[in-house]
């Protein structure tokens, strides 16, 4: 995938890998998520990360997949949090 901006942000600073997220495409996620240079802890406008998104979209399977990852950003605060 040279020459292809993976981390590029539309209007609602959501990137590809957060639009497979809420998306429902697991394996475009998947296939994403191991790209090099991809910024996997990208948060939008409304403050959702790559595991809200999939939460959001019921991927339970992803949420899973997310929470095993070393790197992933797990504490991140939305503007929908209800811990503050």
């Amino acid at each position: 995938m040279e020459n292809i901006d993976l981390n590029r942000v539309d209007g609602d600073d959501d990137t590809p890998i957060l639009a497979a997220a809420l998306g429902r495409s697991g394996e475009v996620l998947q296939l994403l998520f191991d790209c090099k240079g991809i910024n996997r802890n990208q948060v939008n406008n409304k403050g959702n990360t790559l595991l809200h998104m999939s939460s959001l979209s019921g991927q339970e399977g992803i949420v899973m997949f997310l929470l095993g990852q070393r790197d992933g950003n797990r504490n991140g605060h939305n503007m929908y949090s209800v811990h503050q």
